[in-house]
């Protein structure tokens, strides 16, 4: 049928990486580290549509990513391996109302192999790889102008993201004994525990009104908040190093000329004054009592900003 589209591609890499370099450490003699590696990927994609009308779809999807492996400069060992994922995705998209309401969802599955991810050891970066680890959840956003002055929007996301196999050693239990699949060097099992970074819920909202001024040019006032639920920030999911869920609300008043060549815009950023951390990670300075560090969101801030466009 007409409405029925079909999209097909394919993405074939081949990489090689090289190399020799002196590491030093804060402590201990400087160590030569040389080597190469190859890494060869076919991804191909795959994207079925159909139009239900003209102003709605639905679509489905499977592709193949690829993430390259190489070196990394910021410790003392040898090369991590590439990341591969397959991701599976089905959604709607649309409009109503003639153009005054947009609304998009999707549902994913996403299933990873050699999943990479950092960690702190001996105050060295290190970049190793995970067995294997799943993600599947929902994003949803949505637009509506009930008026040609005032709109309102949003988005949902709903995330599942754990490793499904991953044996690795941590640095707080230096003679832990191997768990169920696991070895000796990497005795600590992490099936099951949520990917760092990955909050199972975010939110966010806007509302914006525009006032028209004599002269015609416009004054418009716009509200945002978001919230994102409790993040991890190592794959161990220590308590410690992890984030409570928090919201955070913005705020905006702009003027806009006529001939939308100028506009002022004040601003205030964090309205409450929520403290919180957009990164913390573990320093194995103390091996294996971990010393805590972190980056605190920006305060409460506020200022004007202006702009011209030629």
């Amino acid at each position: 049928p007409e409405q029925l589209n079909r999209t097909l591609g394919a993405r074939n890499s081949h990489e090689k990486r090289s190399v020799d370099y002196l590491y030093k450490g804060f402590a201990g003699p400087r160590q030569r580290k040389s080597g190469e590696e190859s890494f060869n990927n076919f991804s191909p994609k795959a994207v079925l549509s159909y139009e239900l009308n003209d102003d709605a779809n639905l679509y489905v999807s499977v592709s193949r990513g690829f993430k390259s492996g190489g070196f990394n400069f910021l410790a003392f060992q040898d090369g991590f391996a590439p990341e591969k994922i397959w991701n599976y995705e089905g959604g709607y998209k649309a409009t109503f109302l003639d153009g005054r309401a947009r609304f998009n969802a999707s549902v994913f599955y996403s299933d990873f192999t050699d999943l990479q991810v950092g960690q702190i050891v001996n105050l060295q970066s290190v970049l190793t790889n995970a067995a294997s680890a799943e993600l599947y959840g929902l994003e949803a956003d949505f637009a509506f102008l009930p008026t040609d002055d005032f709109e309102i929007g949003g988005t949902l996301g709903y995330l599942h993201a754990e490793f499904t196999e991953f044996c690795t050693a941590d640095p707080t239990q230096p003679a832990a004994r191997p768990q169920a699949g696991c070895t000796a060097a990497n005795p600590i099992n992490l099936k099951g525990f949520t990917l760092p970074r990955a909050p199972r819920w975010t939110v966010s909202g806007y509302a914006a009104y525009s006032f028209m001024l004599p002269g015609e040019s416009s004054l418009t006032l716009r509200g945002d908040v978001r919230y994102q639920s409790k993040t991890f920030f190592t794959q161990f999911n220590r308590p410690t190093i992890s984030q409570d869920g928090y919201a955070v609300a913005d705020a905006r008043l702009t003027w806009t000329s006529a001939n939308e060549a100028f506009s002022v815009g004040v601003w205030v950023k964090n309205i409450f004054d929520k403290e919180y951390f957009t990164e913390l990670l573990e320093s194995g300075a103390f091996n294996p009592t971990l010393v805590e560090q972190g980056y605190v969101a920006p305060p409460r801030t506020y200022g004007v900003t202006g702009t011209v466009r030629f």
